[in-house]
């Protein structure tokens, strides 16, 4: 069993192990060219409980470029205080998985590769469905 499969866990599970009073939810937006970074941060009385969309990271074919992304996603990770990853799942319009969730399992692989940290039990991930998404960004009428 791999890294990245012994941290995968549901939906559920990252919902009920989040510690919302000290920790933070980073969500990664994996495509061809770049994996888009969110951080949903502590809820606070004094504070807005915004989701912070960061600057989306490079992707390039090399190794390097694959252990630099690592490398920030831990950093980023490390600096929020990131408890659990979540990950958009692109299926198809017809539920299946295709070229770009095979993209996101690559991805995720190597990172695990550069360092293991970034996700493991202490820090899980989940895939999630991210059909929704795709159709809210292709739409002119949303923002």
């Amino acid at each position: 069993m791999s890294a990245l499969s012994r941290s995968l866990v549901t939906p559920n599970k990252v919902a009920s192990v989040i510690d919302w009073s000290r920790k933070a939810v980073m969500a990664l937006d994996i495509t061809e060219n770049q994996v888009g970074i969110c951080i949903g941060g502590r809820p606070s009385s004094h504070e807005d409980n915004e989701v912070h969309r960061l600057d989306p990271i490079r992707l390039h074919t090399s190794r390097s470029s694959h252990d630099q992304v690592a490398a920030q996603i831990d950093t980023l990770a490390r600096e929020h205080d990131v408890c659990a990853i979540v990950v958009g799942w692109p299926l198809q319009p017809e539920g299946n998985p295709g070229k770009p969730c095979g993209k996101v399992l690559h991805t995720l692989e190597n990172l695990v590769a550069h360092d293991s940290s970034i996700v493991s039990r202490r820090r899980p991930f989940t895939l999630w469905d991210d059909r929704r998404g795709a159709i809210d960004k292709k739409s002119p009428s949303s923002s």
